[in-house]
């Protein structure tokens, strides 16, 4: 399995492994400590100032302790509600009362309710709100305060950020099945590995984003589930004495009068990849426009059809000049292009004699239709981003077969095809031959907006650059995608944000602040 996936597990996995790791001399006090800390990271990432916790009285609670201290620590204003009844009933694990301690010792006051003060609580006012009412091992309903709890949490929805710890309460972890009075969360943070009941786009709409927190628990033998969930991917290194021809050369071929915007996003993706050199082909009659917005890019404007679109003998020409300089080390092509007949020779030209990956979207996918296995000639190997429309038309199929089940329409895709397949949408699926398919959970509706799939293609084609092999850069560009996504978000509305939004929010998203 790709390095940036991890296996699903049920709950009595998860408990097993826990308890492994715990037999193994890693103590319970310790693991919860850990998932504190990737708690208050992710939050101090995402900038939020005045946080609320909601905490059970199991270990789930005792995550929501360890957290809110190490966010006070960072200078944050934390507040703790516990949903115990009364100052004086103490947590029902010891690892909970340990952090429970810890966190009063540093000045932390945690508040105890009534259930009947409930409805006539008065809300602090905060930007985000923490669900760690219960975890992983719960079952059925919440029940009493607890429904209350999660009711309270949802009444933030228009006021706070809401991230859940583990999963959601009110969610079964295995089925996915949605209870009553379920946290409707933003964003999820699963502990240890994703759970099954993520698998279920029934959940999504009271997961949110999913990311999983590692806590040093090592992974289960084997896989439960033939799906893994893509993973939060490491930066590339770049050494100290590394200079711009260190980070690989991203040729980008597309664009037309009609669809200048399209090549103009991808190559601001691109060059916000960290890829050291980004060429640009695009038609004379956008050259200007496309040079203007993104002066670090090497811009060259081509002889073009009558109408707008790139000309193939005028690629092909250049391709040969560009060489002479410095073959690429990954392409990108069709943003913008158009489905003009040219098009179709400028990517019958790439599958048979790039000197590199390839990444192809929008119309370079589209002039492929019903044509897949030609796809199988590149020598470098190809990557492919069709959201579910362009899937259709290279499987020769509607858009709502491909809907019905994405999973098997994208491995098919990648079985025909040879390419590693990036299937966009609502758990973007990456699927290659001879690995695990992979879902992606982070994102949001928002990413629903013209060019943000030109966005992903950038990105793709600027991580292969840099060395990555086509399907490592695959599940790191969606992550990195839904993750910056997430993030442009929190800052304008998911019914606001653009997709330059999300272009600005790269650079914190790969950093992981």
């Amino acid at each position: 399995m790709n390095g940036a996936a991890l296996p699903f597990v049920t709950a009595s996995s998860m408990q097993a492994l826990d308890r492994q790791t715990i037999d193994a001399g890693t103590s319970g006090e310790e693991l919860m400590d850990r998932a504190g800390r990737g708690i208050a990271t992710r939050i101090l990432s995402l900038g939020f100032e005045r946080i609320l916790f909601i905490a059970g009285q199991g270990n789930n609670g005792g995550d929501a302790f360890a957290a809110a201290r190490y966010l006070h620590q960072a200078g944050k204003q934390v507040v703790v509600w516990r949903v115990a009844g009364s100052i004086d009933v103490a947590p029902k694990t010891a690892e909970a009362q340990f952090h429970l301690t810890a966190m009063r010792q540093e000045g932390i006051t945690d508040t105890c309710l009534d259930p009947s003060d409930w409805p006539s609580l008065r809300r602090p006012l905060v930007d985000c709100v923490v669900d760690c009412l219960l975890g992983t091992g719960a079952s059925g309903p919440p029940r009493g305060i607890y429904a209350e709890a999660c009711e309270l949490i949802n009444r933030y929805r228009h006021e706070a950020y809401r991230i859940a710890v583990d999963l959601p309460t009110g969610m079964d972890a295995d089925s996915g099945e949605i209870f009553a009075n379920c946290v409707e969360a933003e964003e999820t943070l699963s502990l240890g590995f994703p759970k099954t009941g993520f698998t279920q786009r029934e959940a999504w709409a009271m997961t949110g984003s999913i990311r999983n927190l590692d806590i040093g628990i090592r992974p289960p033998a084997g896989n439960e589930s033939t799906l893994a969930m893509v993973n939060s991917p490491a930066m590339l290194h770049r050494p100290a004495e590394a200079h711009k021809g260190s980070f690989g050369r991203v040729l980008l071929i597309g664009g037309s009068r009609e669809f200048p915007g399209a090549i103009d996003l991808a190559t601001r993706a691109t060059l916000r990849s960290g890829a050291g050199l980004v060429n640009v082909f695009t038609p004379h009659s956008i050259v200007d426009r496309v040079a203007q917005a993104n002066p670090e890019a090497m811009v060259r404007g081509l002889a073009e059809t009558d109408t707008g679109s790139l000309d193939a003998s005028a690629v092909t020409e250049a391709l040969a000049a560009l060489a002479q300089s410095g073959a690429p080390s990954a392409i990108l092509a069709g943003p913008g292009m158009t489905t003009h007949p040219e098009t179709r020779g400028i990517i019958d030209l790439l599958l048979t004699e790039a000197p590199c990956p390839i990444v192809l979207d929008a119309d370079a996918l589209n002039v492929l239709a019903g044509d897949i296995v030609a796809l199988n000639y590149a020598p470098y190997g190809v990557i492919l981003t069709p959201h579910p429309g362009e899937m259709a038309r290279l499987m020769g199929r509607s858009v709502l077969e491909v809907q019905a089940d994405r999973l098997s329409t994208a491995m098919e895709a990648a079985a025909r095809s040879s390419a590693v397949v990036i299937l966009k949408g609502a758990g973007t699926i990456v699927a290659q031959r001879s690995h695990h398919p992979a879902i992606n959970l982070t994102g949001n509706p928002g990413m629903g907006c013209g060019g943000s799939g030109d966005v992903l293609a950038g990105l793709t084609a600027g991580l292969v650059a840099q060395g990555m092999q086509p399907g490592e850069a695959a599940h790191a560009a969606v992550y990195w995608h839904g993750d910056a996504g997430d993030r442009a978000a929190i800052r304008h509305g998911q019914a606001s944000m653009k997709a330059s939004d999300i272009v600005d929010a790269l650079a914190s998203a790969m950093r992981g602040r």
